[in-house]
């Protein structure tokens, strides 16, 4: 009877022992999932790289616009003077998305607590912003169209928004057109005379391709109908998330940015498809938050911390 309960005894204080032990290891389980989800935005910048730029045409002078989650204000750049602006743009709540006009003279920026803002240089300086009407969601993604008139903007799934088209009149800035869309967007393009919209979409399904590979993160043309609403016309399939993504001006050709290190290509055909993808880069980089195409150059930004517009040949077929 002493050796049943002796051994009772020290199953007993093994089971606590090892019960003691699985608490603590619970309690530093927790401690580090709640120190994991204390994050700051700097901390939320630094592990997701939501760091956002665009730049000009290469032109001369050349000027290119940063800012991100943890900052409150937007860096201008311009090759003129080879140094940001004295006064930077503000911009409170960090910002999600930017896009800058051809001739560098009108930003528009999207940011976490607040609708998208328009800013107009005058002479030396950017004047006040204009806000959108019914801006105020989440928004990963803007484009403007040069004259600096029109602006489109997508939002992550979860944000459940479509995309939206805004149009300045003159006197002010109306919401014009919604484009439901599937999925995330990341990147969106307009051409200059806004009948053409290129986005870059992450979606939930997989898509197949010609040789039975599967993507989820399909390029969407979208063209302006007779109607007004817009239609996507062709989806070209990428292997990878599109985080910036450009077109020429008749939407002939389309360059994307990817999240691993590429940059691709995609030309339209005499019959009216677009090619298979052209590889121009895929070593070396960072990864390419923003690109603009000229007829015969590619520009892109691809490292966060120090940008550096980089040139490259547009691909000739």
């Amino acid at each position: 009877m002493n050796v049943v309960s002796g051994l009772t005894k020290r199953v007993f204080t093994t089971l606590f022992v090892l019960f003691c032990l699985l608490g603590i290891h619970n309690l530093l389980k927790t401690e580090v999932i709640q120190q994991e989800e204390e994050l700051t935005l700097e901390d939320i910048d630094q592990k997701l790289n939501t760091h956002s730029s665009a730049l000009t045409p290469p032109n001369s002078p050349q000027t290119f616009v940063y800012s991100s989650l943890n900052v409150q204000t937007i860096e201008v750049w311009n090759d003129s003077s080879g140094c940001f602006l004295e006064k930077p743009i503000q911009n409170p709540g960090g910002t999600t998305a930017i896009a800058i006009t051809p001739k560098g003279d009108t930003i528009v920026a999207a940011s976490l607590n607040g609708p998208i803002n328009v800013w107009q240089k005058n002479e030396s300086e950017f004047g006040k912003p204009l806000s959108l009407p019914n801006s105020n969601f989440w928004i990963t993604a803007l484009a403007i169209t040069p004259d600096g008139k029109t602006v489109v903007a997508g939002s992550p799934q979860i944000a459940n928004q479509p995309l939206k088209i805004w149009k300045n009149d003159g006197n002010r800035w109306i919401e014009i057109v919604t484009i439901p869309v599937e999925g995330s967007v990341n990147a969106i393009a307009i051409t200059p005379d806004s009948k053409t919209i290129v986005i870059g979409e992450v979606v939930g399904e997989l898509l197949d391709d010609d040789e039975g590979e599967s993507h989820s993160q399909p390029i969407r043309i979208l063209e302006k109908q007779p109607d007004g609403q817009f239609a996507v016309t062709h989806t070209l399939l990428n292997s990878e998330d599109v985080i910036s993504i450009a077109t020429t001006s008749d939407s002939s050709t389309i360059v994307a940015g990817g999240l691993h290190a590429t940059l691709r290509s995609w030309k339209k055909q005499d019959e009216g498809e677009y090619s298979e993808p052209f590889l121009i880069i895929e070593e070396d980089l960072f990864n390419v938050k923003s690109l603009v195409i000229s007829s015969e150059n590619i520009v892109f930004i691809d490292h966060p911390n120090e940008p550096r517009p980089t040139t490259v040949g547009l691909p000739i077929s």
